[in-house]
Parts: structure tokens; sequence; C-alpha cells
């Protein structure tokens, strides 16, 4: 039994189901979760335009707009960052989805190392870009 990184959709959706919408009794299930989610989102963005108001009211031209480039840098990172958390979610994922052995601990451990490491690199890589 080999591991793989398609994880447990494997072979369950096609392209075309990308664009379908859910049916009403499966779009029901999330509505529960659609004021929570949204709120947090609007809540975040609005911590982030009010911190930027509170330094641009507080500090003087330059350092306003040293502070927007830099900002700016962490927005365009960010994206990185995130695509390397998908890409652990997902091996992480199928590799759980394995009955319990002992080459599935060692695969997690090993890949728990790696991600570590790149982790580590892309944080490394994002300061220096900062």
């Amino acid at each position: 039994d080999s591991f793989s990184s398609r994880g447990f959709l494997e072979g369950k959706m096609q392209f075309k189901d990308i664009f379908s919408l859910p049916n009403k009794e499966a779009a029901m299930k999330f509505w529960p979760y659609v004021l929570p989610v949204t709120a947090t989102s609007v809540g975040k963005v609005s911590g982030y335009v009010v911190m930027s108001h509170v330094v641009s009211s507080s500090i003087g031209t330059i350092a306003m707009a040293t502070q927007q480039i830099v900002l700016s840098f962490f927005y365009c990172i960010c994206p990185l960052a995130d695509s390397l958390n998908l890409t652990a979610q997902s091996f992480v994922l199928s590799l759980y989805a394995k009955k319990k052995s002992i080459q599935r601990t060692k695969a997690l451990h090993r890949i728990s190392k790696e991600f570590c490491k790149a982790g580590l690199l892309m944080g490394s890589i994002c300061v220096g870009v900062i």
C-alpha cells in the first residue's frame, strides 16, 4: 500500500464539479457558518484598516509610506505561505487516511520534519524580502 498525495477525494470529483452549484440541502447544512465566517473576515479587514489609520495619524508621512510598503510586501507574500499550508494539509490528510501502522507513523514523522524545514525556509524568505 503506497502513500499518495491525492487524498480522500480521489476519483470522487470531476473538473465540471468545480463550476456546479450545490443542491439546496447541502447548501443549508453550511448556512449556520455564513454569518460567523463573514463577520470574521469583515472584522479582520476592519482591524487592518483601523490599524493603518492609527499608524497614519500618529506618525509622519515617510513612516506611513514605509509601513504601507512593508504591508504591501506582506500581502504579496501571504499567498506563497498559504500555498505551503494547503500543500501540507493535503499530504497529511492522505497519510492520516491510511490504516495505522509503523510505516504510516514514520511517514507522518518524516513529512512533519520536511514541512517544518519548508516553513522555516519560507519564513526566512518572507523576513528577507521584507
